[in-house]
């Protein structure tokens, strides 16, 4: 029989024995988790880039970094665009957008600096030329390749349609020398599901080859669609400045992302005929 020590003894060492176990378990737990963690991690950037290349929440900008050179062609030339209403006519002395070298922005998605207006509302256009009739030749043979991508990101695609025309921008950003411009191989197109909008497909066109970019899945589109859905039948004229916008022909403006631009353009007297050219605008 075992005396009192030594039976304390034993539970000394049963004990410690126990509190060894119990650390090699949290070890082994521990070291389980991180390793879960990791692949989940790996999971998610897997996912973020495979997507990333198909959402955008942004239209890409168009213009780029290229400026009017010997490619530009301008109305007032008798080019065969006759586009615009007010080609060539300067912008009245100290007529300038508020802020005259630039306005700050900022809104829900952070800021931008809207640069100053060029002092005349001559428009020159860059880039190949893309039409409607060769956007539809265009969607006719793609359109399944995009609704698949749009269904595969879980994009309602019932009764699909995208846009039979589209639009352009009539940019400017503040470049000395460099005044409004039209980046007419660069043209999107609104995408309708059940007629709600749910996405816009951005073409670009480049040595007579055309692309596609889409944008889906962001917050802001139900709220342009319904904007769309306002003006339905209007001409709406676009305009791009480091940010988008729209111009209703009362003359009242909107950014399609929720910025608030109501006192941009404030020193513009009539904004939509100041900017308007064909390329640019877009009936809902």
């Amino acid at each position: 029989m075992k005396t009192c020590d030594e039976m304390v003894n034993d539970l000394k060492k049963r004990r410690e024995l126990y509190l060894e176990e119990q650390k090699r378990k949290r070890k082994m737990i521990v070291r389980l988790s991180s390793s879960i963690g990791c692949c989940a991690l790996a999971v998610v950037i897997g996912i973020g880039i495979m997507h990333g290349g198909a959402r955008s929440v942004d239209p890409p900008v168009p213009g780029g970094s290229d400026t009017p050179k010997e490619d530009v062609r301008d109305d007032a030339e008798g080019t065969g665009h006759g586009t615009n209403a007010a080609v060539g006519t300067d912008m009245p002395s100290g007529d300038v957008q508020d802020g005259g070298t630039g306005t700050d922005i900022d809104g829900e998605y952070g800021g931008f600096m809207i640069p100053a207006l060029p002092e005349s509302n001559k428009i020159n256009f860059v880039g190949e030329e893309l039409t409607d009739a060769e956007a539809k030749a265009y969607f006719d043979a793609n359109l399944g390749s995009i609704e698949s991508s749009l269904l595969s990101s879980e994009v309602d695609t019932e009764d699909l349609k995208i846009s039979d025309s589209g639009y352009c921008y009539v940019s400017f950003d503040g470049r000395e020398g460099v005044g409004l411009y039209v980046q007419q191989n660069f043209r999107n197109y609104p995408v309708y599901s059940r007629e709600k909008l749910v996405a816009i497909v951005t073409l670009t066109k480049e040595n007579g080859v055309i692309g596609n970019t889409v944008t889906f899945g962001a917050a802001w589109l139900e709220d342009f669609g319904a904007y769309l859905r306002q003006h339905k039948g209007e001409e709406l004229l676009f305009v791009f400045a480091n940010m988008e916008i729209v111009i209703a022909p009362d003359g009242s403006i909107m950014n399609p992302m929720g910025y608030d631009v109501s006192g941009y353009l404030s020193g513009v007297e009539s904004p939509y005929e100041w900017f308007y050219d064909t390329h640019a605008v877009y009936v809902p």
